[in-house]
């Protein structure tokens, strides 16, 4: 028996009564509204602590190792979980036109070369995103409250190409929404190896179209001379080169904004944002490495501008579990009352 309390007064019902749709009925309505009660009480709260933390830098998904960008591959949904794609509204339509990076829930870097000219108004933020012609489902639609530019950012040499938007509400993160953020280097820190960069930009140069789908590639950190010999000397310090000396593989028209990350020395399963697409001669071509901001140089201004910033958000996985159970006792629990009916 299940106990209502109507006119504060107590009465059992019967939800074994046979033959009694209306007995049915409001049993199943009364489980239904525990169901949304109880999966409201779960619903994600930025301001409690209630939920385990991730760190940033962590993938959502296993990362798929197969070997488009130009030279990459196309990547899942919760693969790289901080990479948002930046649009513009044009009535009903929305277009891409850079990338960013997810640093905390209510912030994005990109680059600032992006936001040349703009109008906070019809800008937007998509994070969880695999196809940007497609909605998929993980998608989260973000207004931008804010935008900073690094104050002595230049059009003309493109120095301190960075930039933060701030959201007008916060991303839902975790496992369950396929959206993470990506871990700041410290201040200067420096990078070598093997590293990846990510967009929805051409896959070729001599396409006149971006990419639908998100794709990344793995570039090497280039410390020779065909990266110093791109850049004046006064500008080296603010840029990272990537890419091979044969060509081949390389960000490309498109990507600017999205994010060059690295494994973390200390642990190879953690990603940090070592450089923003900023720009190149040309895409993939021999002996011409991809430019990138080099984020390093800016991760105390970065905290300076984010408040109370954290390298880790919380998770929202659990309640994934928690619904599906509840649905799915509620569902048996009413099928088991139909059979008895009969």
């Amino acid at each position: 028996n299940i106990y209502l309390i109507a006119k504060y007064s107590l009465r059992a019902v019967d939800c074994t009564a046979k033959r009694n749709m209306a007995v049915l009925t409001l049993c199943f309505i009364f489980l239904l509204h525990i169901y949304i009660s109880v999966s409201e009480s779960f619903a994600y709260d930025p301001s409690t602590d209630k939920e385990p933390l991730l760190s940033c830098g962590s993938r959502l998904v296993r990362s798929m190792q197969t070997s488009r960008i130009v030279g990459g591959s196309q990547v899942r949904v919760g693969e790289i979980p901080w990479m948002v794609s930046i649009q513009k509204k044009k009535g009903k339509k929305r277009i891409y036109f850079c990338g960013g990076s997810v640093l905390t829930e209510r912030w994005i870097v990109t680059a600032a070369h992006c936001l040349v000219d703009y109008n906070l108004k019809t800008l937007i933020v998509m994070a969880g995103e695999q196809n940007v012609n497609f909605n998929e489902g993980f998608e989260q639609l973000r207004n931008v409250r804010k935008v900073v530019k690094h104050p002595f950012y230049t059009v003309e040499g493109s120095l301190n190409d960075i930039a933060l938007l701030e959201l007008e509400h916060p991303l839902r993160m975790g496992y369950k929404y396929r959206v993470g953020s990506i871990c700041l280097p410290d201040q200067g820190q420096s990078f070598t190896g093997s590293c990846t960069v990510a967009g929805w930009g051409q896959t070729a140069e001599e396409e006149n179209q971006n990419h639908g789908d998100l794709n990344a590639v793995s570039v090497p950190i280039v410390k020779d001379p065909s990266c110093n010999d791109l850049l004046p000397q006064q500008s080296q310090q603010y840029f990272i080169c990537a890419g091979y000396p044969q060509g081949g593989k390389d960000s490309c028209q498109g990507d600017s904004g999205g994010p060059l990350f690295c494994p973390d020395p200390m642990n190879n399963a953690i990603m940090t944002l070592a450089g923003v697409v900023s720009w190149g001669v040309g895409c993939a071509r021999p002996n011409l490495p991809g430019i990138y901001t080099r984020v390093s140089k800016y991760s105390d201004w970065i905290k300076e501008v984010i408040p109370n910033y954290s390298p880790y958000y919380k998770n929202s996985a659990p309640r994934r579990t928690t619904y599906l159970t509840l649905m799915t006792i509620s569902i048996s629990f009413v099928l088991v009352l139909s059979r008895n009916m009969h």
